[in-house]
């Protein structure tokens, strides 16, 4: 029986806590995680490269494409609009190359099975 306050106890203490944080911190699950791959310019314009890794246990690969250069929460959402976003496909053949055309961004796969390749390592051709 004793148990049972000390339960309450803890439970308030933890409810109070909880009501004390910083309404404006996010809450996500798992934040996805960025990494910056380039950046290059068409024309005078830069452009920004990232990839984003996202899911809890099976992690799935975006290649994100940027005009303007974002910042990234703690949950990974960007503070600017991607002009264009492709998955990296984990179920075929590796990337061998990365391609944007008219602003768009698309992958190019060869003829060797998927490995987790680094994407940083790949090309970037513009067309």
């Amino acid at each position: 029986m004793a148990k049972i306050p000390s339960l309450l106890c803890f439970l308030t203490l933890l409810l109070f806590l909880n009501a004390c944080t910083n309404e404006d911190s996010l809450d996500c699950a798992v934040s996805d995680q960025i990494k910056f791959l380039s950046d290059f310019s068409i024309g005078n314009k830069n452009y920004y490269l990232y990839e984003r890794r996202s899911g809890f246990s099976e992690k799935i690969s975006y290649l994100e494409f940027y005009d303007l250069k974002p910042d990234f929460d703690q949950c990974g959402e960007p503070s600017k609009p991607q002009l264009s976003q492709v998955p990296v496909s984990d179920l075929g053949n590796n990337p061998v190359k990365i391609v944007i055309q008219d602003l768009l961004i698309d992958v190019e796969y060869g003829d060797k099975p998927y490995s987790s390749p680094d994407l940083s390592l790949l090309p970037i051709e513009v067309r």
